[in-house]
């Protein structure tokens, strides 16, 4: 006989003697397992705000006992309250018969993941590098950690502002939009004065939007200005 059986056998002889005289249930470890992974998907529902229909939560529950003995079929269960969901966590969980009376108390470790369909680096995205279909990709993934900041659509003109590794979640944190002028980027350099208009060529020497006013270099005498945004290719320097 296996120390596994010889264990079984006192486990069972155990739970009848303490049976004998009192109606009650014995619930396994399976069970036990469905009834706290239940409530702790309601608690993460509720505490993420997630819309079930698409987005999935998985719960893995470590350390629970081989079986609990209660005096109802169905038990309550309390655990511990957390103020955030956590990837790993140990949670104290009390099982407790009809009457409150507790049937059990432990500490079990709670592994959480949230799995939804998001924008995910399909290759090396380098910083300030532009993310599009060629290099990241729809794709299910665990979005605990930055549930609220993840994207789930493409989204035009977005450059990355980390470096980012193949199966990397692309976080709305770490992205900027495409800037209208981009830094080294050619672009005419008008100079207004007095109702002048005179148009040169230059290099812009950081990136701009609209509005925005960015230094940039003239090609003919290499000079630096600072320069407001006109437009995708224009800026201008008022003299």
């Amino acid at each position: 006989m296996t120390k596994i059986h010889k264990n079984l056998i006192f486990i069972i002889s155990i739970l009848i003697l303490t049976c004998q005289n009192a109606f009650c249930y014995v619930i396994n470890s399976a069970e036990l397992n469905r009834f706290i992974t239940s409530k702790l998907k309601y608690e993460a529902i509720n505490k993420l705000n997630i819309n079930q229909s698409d987005t999935e939560i998985k719960i893995n529950i470590i350390n629970t006992p081989d079986s609990v003995v209660i005096k109802s079929q169905k038990p309550k269960i309390e655990i511990t309250p957390v103020n955030t969901i956590q990837p790993d966590t140990y949670r104290r969980i009390t099982i407790k018969n009809a009457d409150n009376t507790i049937a059990k108390i432990f500490n079990a470790k709670v592994q959480t993941s949230v799995i939804k369909e998001v924008l995910v680096a399909k290759e090396s995205i380098p910083f300030n590098k532009e993310i599009n279909s060629q290099n990241a990709h729809l794709e299910k993934a665990d979005i605990l950690k930055y549930h609220n900041k993840v994207l789930m659509h493409f989204e035009d003109n977005l450059i990355a502002k980390r470096n980012y590794q193949k199966g990397d979640v692309i976080i709305a944190d770490y992205i900027k939009p495409k800037a209208q002028i981009s830094k080294n980027s050619n672009v005419d350099i008008v100079f207004l004065s007095k109702g002048v208009r005179i148009k040169l060529q230059g290099k812009a020497l950081k990136d701009g939007n609209i509005g925005d006013t960015i230094l940039v270099r003239s090609e003919k005498y290499n000079k630096i200005y600072s320069a407001k945004v006109n437009s995708s290719n224009e800026v201008v320097v008022k003299i």
